[in-house]
C-alpha cells in the first residue's frame, strides 16, 4: 500500500534517512508479529527520533507506514503505559501529515484564520492505486527530494491519510478512549474543508482524496462530532453536486451516515423543506431565489433518500408526499418541478412498490401534463397565437393564452423539466415487471 512513497533511487540525492526508513518499512512488512512485538521499545524510540527529525514528507510517509504495519501485526498492547506511548506517537505522526496535507492552502487573509486551495497543480493519485514512486514525481529532471516543497505532497498526504487513518486511530484508541480523537480529527478536518468547497478542475485530485477521507472517517459514529457540521454546511452548499462521479459513492455513505447516526439530522433536514414551502416568505429575498431555495433543499432531501436502504424512509412518506404535492401546486415553477421528478425516480429505486400506490395518480398526473406541454410546443394549438419574436437566449418561443399572460415553454428551465420527465418515464419503463405491479396486466 504504501509502494508509492518507499521506492527511492540513490541518484536522485534522497535523504539517507528516508532511505533507511524505506528499508526498515520493508522489513516490519516481512518481520514476524512476535519479533515485531518484543522490539517495541527499540521501535517506539525510531518513532519519536524520527517525528523531531522533521524529515520531508516521504520519510513521514514511510514513518506513518511503519506505524500502521505494526498496528495491523499487534493492535493491543498489554502495559497500559506502552499504549498511552502508542497513542502519544499516533497523534504526532497523523499531526505531521495533516500538516503535509494542508501545505496546497493558503490563508484567505492576515486578519481571518480561513484557508482556500493554492492556484497550483496538484499531483494526480488514481483512486487506491498508491503503486507511484517518489521518484515519479518530478518538478525538474533532477531535483532534491528535501529541496521539493510539501505542496507537492499533499495530495499523497491526503490519500494516504483516507486509506489508513479511519482504521488506525480505532486500533490504536479503545472504546473508553475513543473522545480523545475528536481534537486529532478536528485539526485535521481544518485542512481537508476547504478543499471540499473547492470545486474547481484543478483541486479535483485533493477534493476526491477528502471526500474519501471523510467517508471512511463517517463509518465509525464516535467520530461524528469532529465532522457532522462540516459535512452537513457542505451538503447545503450551492455547488455541493459540482463534483466529478467518482466522488458520489463517498458522499452517498458520508450523507447515509449522517443521517442515520442519530434520530434528529433527517427530520431536521426535511424541516428545512417544510419552512422553505411555507406561506412566510422572506421580505429580503425575490420570488425567484425563494423557488430556487425549494428547488435546492427538494435535490438534497432526495439525494439523502437515495443514499439510504430501501424503505429506511417509509414512516416519512407521508410528509414527503405532501411536500411533493405543495411543490406541484406553484405554476410555471420548471426548475422545482424538475426537482419533483427527480424525487420520483429516487423514490422508485428506494421505496418498495406496496408503499408508492397512493403517490402513482400524481406522478401520472403531472407526467401526463408535462408531456401535453411537449406536445404544445410541437404543434401550434389552434387557441395560441404564436408570435416569433427572438428570446433573451435565441432559443424561446412564446405563447400567448385568453388571458394575455405570456409564457415561453422552450427556454433551458423548461427543457430542464421536460429532460426530467422523459428520465422519470425511462426509469418506469426500464424498472422490473415486480417493481410496478399496479400496471401488469392480469391474465
Amino acid at each position: 500500500m504504501l509502494g508509492s512513497y518507499c521506492i527511492l533511487r540513490l541518484d536522485k540525492q534522497v535523504p539517507e534517512e528516508v532511505c533507511m526508513l524505506q528499508f526498515f518499512y520493508a522489513y516490519v512488512q516481512r518481520i514476524s508479529v512476535q519479533n515485531l512485538v518484543d522490539s517495541w521499545p527499540s521501535l517506539l524510540t525510531l518513532l519519536k527520533d524520527s517525528v523531531q527529525l522533521c524529515l520531508p514528507p516521504p520519510g513521514q510517509f514511510l514513518i506513518l507506514g511503519v506505524l500502521n504495519e505494526f498496528i495491523m501485526k499487534n493492535p493491543n498492547l498489554e502495559n497500559k503505559k506502552d499504549q498511552r506511548d502508542l497513542q502519544d506517537i499516533t497523534h504526532k505522526i497523523v499531526e505531521a501529515v495533516g500538516t503535509i496535507a494542508g501545505s496546497s492552502l493558503e490563508q484567505t487573509t492576515w486578519l481571518r484564520r480561513n484557508l482556500e486551495v493554492k492556484a497550483s497543480p496538484q499531483i494526480l493519485v488514481e483512486g487506491n492505486n498508491l503503486e507511484r514512486d517518489v521518484e515519479g514525481i518530478t518538478l525538474t529532471p533532477v531535483m532534491e527530494t528535501s529541496s521539493i516543497t510539501p505542496s507537492v505532497y499533499s495530495v499523497h498526504a491526503l490519500t494516504l491519510l483516507a486509506e489508513v487513518l479511519a482504521h488506525l486511530l480505532d486500533m490504536v484508541f479503545h472504546s473508553e478512549e475513543k473522545e480523545k480523537v475528536i481534537p486529532l480529527l478536528v485539526n485535521i478536518m481544518y485542512y481537508v474543508v476547504p478543499y471540499l468547497r473547492n470545486h474547481s478542475a484543478h483541486n479535483a485530485p485533493s477534493y476526491r482524496a477528502c471526500v474519501q477521507l471523510v467517508s471512511s472517517l463517517s463509518g465509525y459514529q464516535y467520530t461524528r462530532r469532529a465532522w457532522k457540521k462540516e459535512a452537513f454546511d457542505l451538503f447545503m452548499d450551492l455547488n455541493f453536486f459540482h463534483m466529478d462521479a467518482s466522488c458520489v459513492s463517498y458522499w452517498r455513505a458520508i450523507i447515509d451516515h449522517l443521517m442515520t447516526h442519530d434520530k434528529t439530522t433527517f427530520r431536521d433536514l426535511m424541516a428545512r423543506v417544510a419552512v422553505a414551502q411555507s406561506s412566510s416568505l422572506n421580505l429580503f429575498a425575490s420570488r425567484e431565489a425563494e423557488l430556487e431555495q425549494r428547488a435546492m433543499l427538494l435535490k438534497r432531501l432526495a439525494f439523502a433518500i437515495f443514499s439510504s436502504e430501501v424503505d429506511q424512509y417509509q414512516k416519512y412518506l407521508p410528509d414527503i408526499q405532501e411536500r411533493l404535492v405543495e411543490s406541484l401546486r406553484l405554476p410555471h415553477v420548471p426548475t422545482l418541478h424538475a426537482q419533483v421528478f427527480l424525487f420520483f425516480r429516487v423514490l422508485l429505486l428506494r421505496m418498495s412498490p406496496r408503499h408508492l400506490t397512493s403517490l402513482w395518480p400524481t406522478m401520472i398526473t403531472e407526467l401526463v401534463q408535462v408531456f401535453l406541454l411537449i406536445e404544445q410546443e410541437l404543434t401550434a394549438d389552434e387557441d395560441i397565437s404564436r408570435t416569433a419574436g427572438p428570446s433573451v437566449s435565441g432559443l424561446e418561443t412564446t405563447y400567448t393564452g385568453g388571458n394575455g399572460v405570456s409564457t415561453s415553454y422552450n427556454n433551458q428551465r423548461w427543457l430542464g423539466l421536460y429532460l426530467s420527465a422523459c428520465k422519470f418515464l425511462d426509469l418506469a419503463l426500464n424498472l422490473p415487471s415486480e417493481n410496478l405491479p399496479q400496471f401488469q396486466i392480469k391474465i
